[in-house]
Protein backbone atom coordinates (compact mmCIF):
# COMPACT_ATOMS: atom_id res chain seq x y z
CA UNK A 1 0.00 0.00 0.00
CA UNK A 2 2.87 2.70 1.03
CA UNK A 3 4.09 1.70 -2.95
CA UNK A 4 0.61 2.70 -4.43
CA UNK A 5 0.28 5.85 -2.13
CA UNK A 6 3.37 7.57 -2.88
CA UNK A 7 2.44 6.53 -7.14
CA UNK A 8 -0.71 8.06 -6.04
CA UNK A 9 0.75 11.13 -5.02
CA UNK A 10 3.01 11.94 -7.76
CA UNK A 11 0.39 11.08 -9.94
CA UNK A 12 -2.19 13.39 -8.69
CA UNK A 13 0.14 16.29 -7.97
CA UNK A 14 -0.32 19.92 -9.98
CA UNK A 15 2.54 20.41 -12.22
CA UNK A 16 5.60 20.84 -9.89
CA UNK A 17 6.66 19.61 -6.28
CA UNK A 18 6.09 22.84 -4.79
CA UNK A 19 2.82 23.06 -5.93
CA UNK A 20 1.34 19.69 -4.16
CA UNK A 21 3.36 20.59 -1.16
CA UNK A 22 1.62 24.19 -1.19
CA UNK A 23 -2.13 22.00 -1.42
CA UNK A 24 -3.43 22.10 2.16
CA UNK A 25 -6.03 19.98 1.25
CA UNK A 26 -6.68 16.53 1.03
CA UNK A 27 -3.19 15.78 2.17
CA UNK A 28 -2.65 12.61 4.31
CA UNK A 29 -1.66 9.55 3.81
CA UNK A 30 -3.61 6.29 5.13
CA UNK A 31 -2.75 6.48 8.66
CA UNK A 32 -3.89 10.53 9.08
CA UNK A 33 -0.30 11.71 8.94
CA UNK A 34 1.15 14.64 6.70
CA UNK A 35 2.45 12.77 3.76
CA UNK A 36 6.16 14.18 4.35
CA UNK A 37 6.31 11.21 6.68
CA UNK A 38 5.31 8.70 3.80
CA UNK A 39 7.82 6.23 2.87
CA UNK A 40 7.49 3.18 0.86
CA UNK A 41 10.08 0.69 -0.29
CA UNK A 42 11.78 2.38 -3.62
CA UNK A 43 12.05 -1.38 -5.40
CA UNK A 44 8.44 -1.69 -3.97
CA UNK A 45 7.33 1.74 -5.75
CA UNK A 46 9.20 1.28 -9.16
CA UNK A 47 8.08 -2.66 -9.56
CA UNK A 48 4.82 -1.53 -9.25
CA UNK A 49 5.35 1.45 -11.84
CA UNK A 50 6.83 -1.47 -14.35
CA UNK A 51 4.00 -3.37 -13.78
CA UNK A 52 1.45 -1.34 -14.62
CA UNK A 53 3.17 0.66 -16.95
CA UNK A 54 2.91 -3.26 -18.90
CA UNK A 55 -0.70 -3.61 -18.43
CA UNK A 56 -1.54 -0.68 -19.91
CA UNK A 57 0.58 -2.05 -23.20
CA UNK A 58 -1.21 -4.85 -22.47
CA UNK A 59 -4.79 -3.06 -22.62
CA UNK A 60 -4.23 -1.40 -25.24
CA UNK A 61 -5.47 -1.81 -28.68
CA UNK A 62 -2.38 -0.68 -30.75
CA UNK A 63 0.08 -2.51 -28.47
CA UNK A 64 1.67 -5.57 -29.73
CA UNK A 65 1.48 -7.07 -26.79
CA UNK A 66 -2.49 -7.23 -27.46
CA UNK A 67 -3.94 -10.88 -27.06
CA UNK A 68 -5.97 -12.51 -29.64
CA UNK A 69 -9.37 -13.06 -28.83
CA UNK A 70 -8.80 -16.80 -28.01
CA UNK A 71 -6.19 -15.77 -25.49
CA UNK A 72 -8.07 -13.33 -23.38
CA UNK A 73 -8.53 -15.97 -20.95
CA UNK A 74 -4.83 -16.52 -20.29
CA UNK A 75 -4.40 -13.88 -18.32
CA UNK A 76 -1.56 -15.68 -16.03
CA UNK A 77 0.12 -16.67 -19.37
CA UNK A 78 1.01 -12.90 -19.81
CA UNK A 79 1.72 -12.47 -16.69
CA UNK A 80 4.16 -15.01 -16.45
CA UNK A 81 5.49 -14.11 -20.13
CA UNK A 82 5.40 -9.91 -19.37
CA UNK A 83 5.57 -9.56 -15.89
CA UNK A 84 9.04 -10.76 -14.06
CA UNK A 85 9.33 -12.13 -10.30
CA UNK A 86 10.56 -9.56 -7.61
CA UNK A 87 12.99 -11.55 -7.39
CA UNK A 88 14.89 -10.73 -10.55
CA UNK A 89 15.39 -7.27 -9.81
CA UNK A 90 14.09 -6.22 -13.23
CA UNK A 91 13.85 -2.32 -11.90
CA UNK A 92 17.40 -2.64 -10.33
CA UNK A 93 19.27 0.42 -11.99
CA UNK A 94 15.91 2.53 -11.46
CA UNK A 95 16.41 1.34 -8.04
CA UNK A 96 19.80 2.33 -7.40
CA UNK A 97 19.49 5.44 -8.99
CA UNK A 98 16.77 6.47 -7.13
CA UNK A 99 18.30 5.46 -3.29
CA UNK A 100 21.53 6.89 -4.26
CA UNK A 101 19.85 10.25 -4.76
CA UNK A 102 18.22 9.80 -1.29
CA UNK A 103 21.36 8.90 0.44
CA UNK A 104 23.40 12.03 -1.30
CA UNK A 105 20.34 14.77 -0.66
CA UNK A 106 19.74 13.29 3.13
CA UNK A 107 23.64 13.66 3.60
CA UNK A 108 23.17 17.02 2.77
CA UNK A 109 19.93 17.84 4.74
CA UNK A 110 21.79 16.62 7.99
CA UNK A 111 25.46 18.57 7.17
CA UNK A 112 23.51 21.33 6.79
CA UNK A 113 24.16 24.34 9.32
CA UNK A 114 21.14 25.32 11.33
CA UNK A 115 20.35 28.71 11.66
CA UNK A 116 21.07 30.69 15.06
CA UNK A 117 17.88 30.92 16.16
CA UNK A 118 17.04 26.79 15.83
CA UNK A 119 17.69 26.46 19.18
CA UNK A 120 15.19 28.43 20.02
CA UNK A 121 12.80 26.36 18.24
CA UNK A 122 11.81 28.91 15.57
CA UNK A 123 10.56 28.11 12.12
CA UNK A 124 12.91 27.34 9.30
CA UNK A 125 12.41 26.53 6.14
CA UNK A 126 11.44 22.30 4.81
CA UNK A 127 14.14 22.16 2.16
CA UNK A 128 11.35 19.74 0.32
CA UNK A 129 8.14 21.66 0.58
CA UNK A 130 9.34 25.21 1.32
CA UNK A 131 7.10 25.22 4.20
CA UNK A 132 7.77 26.74 7.53
CA UNK A 133 8.72 23.91 10.04
CA UNK A 134 10.14 23.94 13.44
CA UNK A 135 13.85 23.36 12.80
CA UNK A 136 14.63 19.93 15.08
CA UNK A 137 18.03 19.97 17.48
CA UNK A 138 21.09 18.98 15.59
CA UNK A 139 20.90 15.74 17.58
CA UNK A 140 17.33 15.01 16.40
CA UNK A 141 18.35 14.94 12.88
CA UNK A 142 17.83 11.61 11.50
CA UNK A 143 18.08 10.42 7.89
CA UNK A 144 14.79 9.31 7.09
CA UNK A 145 15.86 7.40 3.48
CA UNK A 146 19.15 5.03 4.49
CA UNK A 147 19.12 2.30 2.12
CA UNK A 148 22.79 1.94 2.20
CA UNK A 149 23.41 2.16 5.65
CA UNK A 150 20.94 0.72 8.55
CA UNK A 151 19.70 -2.00 5.45
CA UNK A 152 16.42 -0.43 4.69
CA UNK A 153 15.21 0.72 1.15
CA UNK A 154 12.39 3.26 2.26
CA UNK A 155 12.35 6.45 0.84
CA UNK A 156 10.39 9.88 1.76
CA UNK A 157 7.66 10.87 -0.85
CA UNK A 158 9.76 14.11 -1.26
CA UNK A 159 12.64 12.41 -2.12
CA UNK A 160 10.80 10.42 -4.61
CA UNK A 161 9.11 13.25 -6.46
CA UNK A 162 12.40 15.05 -6.69
CA UNK A 163 14.16 12.31 -8.49
CA UNK A 164 11.50 11.19 -10.21
CA UNK A 165 11.13 15.31 -11.76
CA UNK A 166 14.69 15.17 -12.81
CA UNK A 167 15.56 11.61 -13.96
CA UNK A 168 11.91 9.50 -14.98
CA UNK A 169 9.78 12.45 -15.28
CA UNK A 170 7.24 9.76 -17.50
CA UNK A 171 7.25 7.32 -14.08
CA UNK A 172 4.47 9.26 -12.71
CA UNK A 173 2.40 8.60 -15.73
CA UNK A 174 2.09 4.68 -15.47
CA UNK A 175 -0.60 4.67 -12.73
CA UNK A 176 -2.76 7.45 -14.76
CA UNK A 177 -2.12 5.76 -17.87
CA UNK A 178 -3.78 2.05 -16.35
CA UNK A 179 -6.83 3.99 -14.61
CA UNK A 180 -7.61 5.39 -18.13
CA UNK A 181 -7.05 1.97 -20.00
CA UNK A 182 -9.14 0.20 -17.45
CA UNK A 183 -11.91 2.44 -16.72
CA UNK A 184 -12.27 4.37 -20.36
CA UNK A 185 -10.86 2.24 -22.74
CA UNK A 186 -12.65 3.64 -25.85
CA UNK A 187 -11.95 7.38 -24.67
CA UNK A 188 -8.79 9.42 -25.54
CA UNK A 189 -5.91 10.35 -23.50
CA UNK A 190 -6.85 13.37 -22.05
CA UNK A 191 -4.94 16.11 -24.23
CA UNK A 192 -3.55 18.08 -20.89
CA UNK A 193 -1.84 15.24 -19.95
CA UNK A 194 0.90 12.98 -21.63
CA UNK A 195 0.21 9.29 -21.09
CA UNK A 196 2.88 6.87 -20.23
CA UNK A 197 3.34 5.10 -23.49
CA UNK A 198 5.89 1.52 -23.81
CA UNK A 199 8.22 1.70 -26.38
CA UNK A 200 7.52 -0.80 -29.56
CA UNK A 201 10.34 -3.03 -31.22
CA UNK A 202 7.95 -4.34 -33.80
CA UNK A 203 9.99 -7.95 -33.27
CA UNK A 204 13.51 -6.10 -34.44
CA UNK A 205 16.43 -8.14 -32.79
CA UNK A 206 18.37 -6.06 -30.33
CA UNK A 207 21.63 -6.87 -28.54
CA UNK A 208 19.99 -4.75 -25.92
CA UNK A 209 16.38 -5.35 -25.58
CA UNK A 210 15.48 -9.24 -24.82
CA UNK A 211 12.24 -8.84 -25.04
CA UNK A 212 9.21 -6.56 -26.07
CA UNK A 213 8.80 -5.95 -22.05
CA UNK A 214 12.69 -5.38 -21.13
CA UNK A 215 13.37 -3.46 -18.12
CA UNK A 216 15.28 -1.30 -20.01
CA UNK A 217 12.76 -0.33 -22.28
CA UNK A 218 11.18 0.78 -19.41
CA UNK A 219 13.81 2.82 -18.16
CA UNK A 220 14.27 4.97 -21.22
CA UNK A 221 10.62 5.75 -21.89
CA UNK A 222 10.56 7.26 -18.49
CA UNK A 223 13.20 9.59 -19.16
CA UNK A 224 11.40 11.14 -22.17
CA UNK A 225 7.66 11.07 -23.94
CA UNK A 226 10.51 11.23 -27.07
CA UNK A 227 10.92 7.38 -26.20
CA UNK A 228 7.36 6.06 -26.30
CA UNK A 229 5.87 4.48 -29.44
CA UNK A 230 7.31 2.81 -32.00
CA UNK A 231 11.30 2.68 -32.62
CA UNK A 232 12.51 1.60 -36.18
CA UNK A 233 16.56 -0.15 -35.44
CA UNK A 234 18.70 2.34 -37.99
CA UNK A 235 22.31 0.10 -36.93
CA UNK A 236 23.27 -2.56 -34.71
CA UNK A 237 27.19 -3.75 -34.37
CA UNK A 238 25.68 -7.12 -33.99
CA UNK A 239 24.24 -7.90 -37.96
CA UNK A 240 25.92 -4.83 -39.37
CA UNK A 241 29.48 -5.12 -38.14
CA UNK A 242 31.40 -2.37 -36.31
CA UNK A 243 31.73 -0.46 -39.13
CA UNK A 244 32.10 3.28 -38.90
CA UNK A 245 31.05 3.97 -42.57
CA UNK A 246 27.68 1.61 -42.04
CA UNK A 247 26.74 3.88 -38.84
CA UNK A 248 27.48 6.83 -40.65
CA UNK A 249 25.09 5.52 -43.48
CA UNK A 250 22.60 4.72 -41.64
CA UNK A 251 22.43 8.36 -39.48
CA UNK A 252 22.97 10.53 -42.16
CA UNK A 253 19.63 11.69 -43.88
CA UNK A 254 17.30 10.14 -41.28
CA UNK A 255 15.23 12.88 -40.79
CA UNK A 256 13.73 12.07 -37.12
CA UNK A 257 14.88 12.11 -33.58
CA UNK A 258 17.35 9.05 -32.66
CA UNK A 259 18.65 7.21 -29.65
CA UNK A 260 22.41 6.16 -29.55
CA UNK A 261 23.03 3.25 -27.12
CA UNK A 262 26.33 1.79 -26.14
CA UNK A 263 27.66 -1.18 -24.30
CA UNK A 264 31.10 -0.50 -23.07
CA UNK A 265 33.34 -3.80 -22.47
CA UNK A 266 34.97 -3.62 -19.21
CA UNK A 267 32.31 -3.18 -16.70
CA UNK A 268 28.81 -3.87 -18.87
CA UNK A 269 27.99 -0.32 -18.76
CA UNK A 270 24.95 0.61 -20.66
CA UNK A 271 24.86 4.41 -21.70
CA UNK A 272 24.16 6.95 -24.67
CA UNK A 273 22.48 9.70 -26.27
CA UNK A 274 18.74 11.05 -27.10
CA UNK A 275 18.57 14.28 -29.81
CA UNK A 276 15.63 15.27 -31.70
CA UNK A 277 17.98 16.97 -34.63
CA UNK A 278 18.85 14.75 -37.83
CA UNK A 279 22.29 14.12 -38.49
CA UNK A 280 24.31 15.91 -40.90
CA UNK A 281 28.15 15.95 -41.94
CA UNK A 282 29.79 19.18 -40.21
CA UNK A 283 33.09 20.32 -38.94
CA UNK A 284 31.23 22.34 -36.30
CA UNK A 285 29.05 21.30 -33.17
CA UNK A 286 24.85 21.77 -34.07
CA UNK A 287 21.69 20.34 -32.96
CA UNK A 288 19.73 22.44 -30.33
CA UNK A 289 18.59 21.75 -26.29
CA UNK A 290 15.69 18.70 -27.14
CA UNK A 291 18.69 16.25 -26.18
CA UNK A 292 20.52 14.54 -23.63
CA UNK A 293 22.73 11.64 -22.25
CA UNK A 294 21.76 8.95 -20.07
CA UNK A 295 23.58 6.07 -18.38
CA UNK A 296 20.76 3.39 -17.87
CA UNK A 297 23.04 0.63 -16.49
CA UNK A 298 24.47 -0.10 -13.51
CA UNK A 299 22.61 3.04 -12.63
CA UNK A 300 19.72 5.36 -14.27
CA UNK A 301 21.37 8.92 -15.06
CA UNK A 302 19.95 11.40 -17.32
CA UNK A 303 22.05 14.74 -18.07
CA UNK A 304 19.94 17.21 -19.61
CA UNK A 305 21.97 20.31 -21.49
CA UNK A 306 22.35 23.36 -18.32
CA UNK A 307 21.84 25.91 -20.53
CA UNK A 308 25.08 27.19 -21.15
CA UNK A 309 26.76 25.67 -24.02
CA UNK A 310 25.47 24.90 -27.30
CA UNK A 311 27.98 21.88 -28.01
CA UNK A 312 24.83 19.09 -28.32
CA UNK A 313 26.23 17.17 -31.35
CA UNK A 314 28.68 16.17 -33.64
CA UNK A 315 29.53 14.24 -36.63
CA UNK A 316 32.63 14.56 -38.55
CA UNK A 317 34.06 11.67 -41.28
CA UNK A 318 37.83 11.53 -42.52
CA UNK A 319 36.18 11.40 -46.24
CA UNK A 320 34.81 15.23 -45.44
CA UNK A 321 38.18 17.16 -45.20
CA UNK A 322 40.45 13.61 -46.12
CA UNK A 323 41.64 13.91 -42.43
CA UNK A 324 43.40 17.41 -43.12
CA UNK A 325 41.25 19.58 -41.19
CA UNK A 326 43.36 18.52 -37.68
CA UNK A 327 39.76 17.75 -36.17
CA UNK A 328 38.65 14.58 -34.44
CA UNK A 329 37.20 12.15 -36.61
CA UNK A 330 33.87 10.22 -35.08
CA UNK A 331 30.31 11.48 -33.73
CA UNK A 332 29.94 13.06 -30.44
CA UNK A 333 28.02 15.11 -27.42
CA UNK A 334 29.13 17.74 -25.48
CA UNK A 335 32.76 19.15 -24.84
CA UNK A 336 34.86 20.10 -27.43
CA UNK A 337 36.55 18.23 -30.44
CA UNK A 338 40.01 18.18 -28.22
CA UNK A 339 37.64 17.37 -24.83
CA UNK A 340 34.71 15.18 -25.90
CA UNK A 341 31.87 14.66 -23.21
CA UNK A 342 30.75 11.38 -25.45
CA UNK A 343 32.59 10.33 -28.33
CA UNK A 344 32.34 7.62 -30.67
CA UNK A 345 35.62 7.51 -32.87
CA UNK A 346 35.58 6.77 -36.83
CA UNK A 347 38.29 3.93 -35.59
CA UNK A 348 35.99 2.75 -32.86
CA UNK A 349 39.37 3.41 -30.85
CA UNK A 350 40.16 5.63 -27.90
CA UNK A 351 36.31 6.44 -27.14
CA UNK A 352 35.33 8.70 -24.54
CA UNK A 353 32.75 9.45 -22.17
CA UNK A 354 33.74 11.37 -19.88
CA UNK A 355 31.55 13.00 -16.49
CA UNK A 356 31.47 16.83 -17.22
CA UNK A 357 30.95 19.24 -19.80
CA UNK A 358 29.80 22.70 -20.51
CA UNK A 359 26.79 21.75 -22.45
CA UNK A 360 25.23 19.28 -20.43
CA UNK A 361 24.68 18.61 -16.33
CA UNK A 362 27.07 16.49 -14.73
CA UNK A 363 27.16 12.67 -14.26
CA UNK A 364 28.87 9.32 -14.56
CA UNK A 365 28.42 7.62 -18.05
CA UNK A 366 30.50 4.82 -16.97
CA UNK A 367 30.46 2.73 -13.97
CA UNK A 368 33.55 2.96 -11.90
CA UNK A 369 36.71 1.42 -12.59
CA UNK A 370 36.57 -2.48 -11.16
CA UNK A 371 40.00 -1.93 -9.17
CA UNK A 372 40.10 0.99 -6.63
CA UNK A 373 36.50 2.31 -7.87
CA UNK A 374 37.68 5.35 -9.31
CA UNK A 375 36.12 7.54 -12.06
CA UNK A 376 36.56 5.98 -15.74
CA UNK A 377 36.93 8.12 -18.96
CA UNK A 378 38.06 5.70 -21.85
CA UNK A 379 35.82 2.95 -22.94
CA UNK A 380 36.01 -0.06 -25.71
CA UNK A 381 32.23 -1.08 -27.26
CA UNK A 382 30.83 -4.23 -27.03
CA UNK A 383 27.78 -3.50 -28.85
CA UNK A 384 26.22 -0.01 -30.16
CA UNK A 385 22.68 0.39 -31.70
CA UNK A 386 20.92 3.58 -33.37
CA UNK A 387 17.15 3.44 -33.15
CA UNK A 388 14.70 5.92 -34.71
CA UNK A 389 12.19 6.70 -32.06
CA UNK A 390 9.21 9.01 -31.37
CA UNK A 391 6.39 7.04 -32.67
CA UNK A 392 4.93 5.63 -35.43
CA UNK A 393 5.16 9.43 -37.12
CA UNK A 394 8.05 10.49 -36.48
CA UNK A 395 9.92 6.70 -37.74
CA UNK A 396 7.95 7.29 -40.85
CA UNK A 397 8.45 10.70 -41.43
CA UNK A 398 12.43 9.69 -40.59
CA UNK A 399 12.81 7.27 -43.44
CA UNK A 400 10.97 9.46 -45.72
CA UNK A 401 13.56 11.97 -45.45
CA UNK A 402 16.22 9.20 -45.85
CA UNK A 403 14.60 7.33 -48.91
CA UNK A 404 14.59 11.05 -50.60
CA UNK A 405 18.10 11.77 -49.67
CA UNK A 406 19.14 8.55 -51.23
CA UNK A 407 17.52 8.98 -54.29
CA UNK A 408 18.82 12.38 -54.67
CA UNK A 409 22.21 10.39 -54.56
CA UNK A 410 21.69 7.66 -56.48
CA UNK A 411 20.21 10.31 -59.54
CA UNK A 412 23.72 12.45 -58.51
CA UNK A 413 25.84 9.11 -59.58
CA UNK A 414 24.17 8.12 -62.47
CA UNK A 415 24.49 11.66 -63.67
CA UNK A 416 27.87 11.62 -63.21
CA UNK A 417 28.14 7.78 -65.19
CA UNK A 418 26.34 9.83 -68.05
CA UNK A 419 29.54 10.39 -70.81
CA UNK A 420 29.61 13.10 -73.27
CA UNK A 421 31.12 11.10 -76.30
CA UNK A 422 32.04 14.13 -78.26
CA UNK A 423 33.95 15.84 -75.23
CA UNK A 424 35.71 11.87 -74.72
CA UNK A 425 36.58 11.48 -78.21
CA UNK A 426 38.45 15.39 -77.94
CA UNK A 427 39.94 14.32 -74.44
CA UNK A 428 41.19 10.98 -75.81
CA UNK A 429 42.59 12.43 -78.78
CA UNK A 430 44.12 15.24 -76.92
CA UNK A 431 46.04 12.42 -74.55
CA UNK A 432 43.89 13.72 -71.70
CA UNK A 433 43.14 10.22 -71.08
CA UNK A 434 46.10 7.72 -71.31
CA UNK A 435 46.33 5.95 -74.08
CA UNK A 436 48.63 4.10 -76.86
CA UNK A 437 46.21 4.66 -79.40
CA UNK A 438 47.43 7.74 -80.55
CA UNK A 439 50.80 7.19 -79.27
CA UNK A 440 52.43 7.21 -82.91
CA UNK A 441 51.59 11.11 -83.19
CA UNK A 442 53.81 11.98 -80.06
CA UNK A 443 56.51 9.54 -81.21
CA UNK A 444 56.39 12.16 -84.63
CA UNK A 445 56.28 15.35 -82.82
CA UNK A 446 59.71 14.76 -80.87
CA UNK A 447 61.26 13.36 -83.73
CA UNK A 448 63.77 16.38 -85.46
CA UNK A 449 63.83 15.06 -89.20
CA UNK A 450 59.70 15.66 -89.02
CA UNK A 451 57.90 19.17 -89.43
CA UNK A 452 54.19 19.69 -89.00
CA UNK A 453 52.51 19.76 -92.40
CA UNK A 454 50.07 22.79 -92.47
CA UNK A 455 48.74 22.89 -95.89
CA UNK A 456 47.98 18.84 -96.72
CA UNK A 457 45.22 18.22 -94.09
CA UNK A 458 47.80 18.42 -91.13
CA UNK A 459 49.87 15.64 -91.67
CA UNK A 460 53.77 15.50 -91.26
CA UNK A 461 56.31 15.32 -93.44
CA UNK A 462 60.00 15.46 -93.95
CA UNK A 463 62.04 17.95 -95.77
CA UNK A 464 62.80 17.83 -99.48
CA UNK A 465 66.78 17.43 -99.42
CA UNK A 466 66.37 14.42 -96.84
CA UNK A 467 64.02 12.15 -98.79
CA UNK A 468 63.14 14.31 -101.92
CA UNK A 469 59.41 13.94 -101.89
CA UNK A 470 56.29 15.14 -99.53
CA UNK A 471 55.17 12.11 -97.26
CA UNK A 472 51.66 11.63 -98.46
CA UNK A 473 49.41 12.17 -95.59
CA UNK A 474 46.76 9.60 -97.09
CA UNK A 475 49.46 7.30 -97.01
CA UNK A 476 50.70 6.36 -93.68
CA UNK A 477 53.92 4.58 -92.53
CA UNK A 478 54.09 1.09 -91.57
CA UNK A 479 54.01 0.71 -87.97
CA UNK A 480 53.55 4.81 -87.33
CA UNK A 481 50.65 5.50 -88.32
CA UNK A 482 52.51 8.26 -90.81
Amino acid sequence: RPALAVLFKSCIRNGSRGDYASDGNNRSNDNGNDPSSLRADAGEVLELAYRLALASAFLSDTSPMQPSLQDLDDLDGFASAYVPSKKVGACAALSKSLLDYATKREQEMQSRVPPPYAAKGELDLDPYTGKAVATPQISERSSSTNAHGDGTNLVALALFLEWAEQTAPCLSACLSTFLHRVWFPSTPYPPSRTPFVYPHLAGQPSAFFDSSASPLLFSLACTSPSLGGSWHRLYTSDSDGLSFNRLFSCLLGYGGPTLLIVREAEGGGVFGAFTSTAWKESKDFYGNSDCFLFQVSPSVGVYRPRGRGSHFMYCNSVSRSRGYDGLAHGIGFGGTDALPRLFIAETFDGCVASSADLTFEPGPLLPPAKEGGGSRKYFSICDLEVWGVGGDDAVASGLDARKAQRAILDANIQKARKVDKAQFLDDFKSGLIESKAFQHRTEARGRHDFEADDKDGGGYKLPADKRGSVVNPSRTVPGTGL
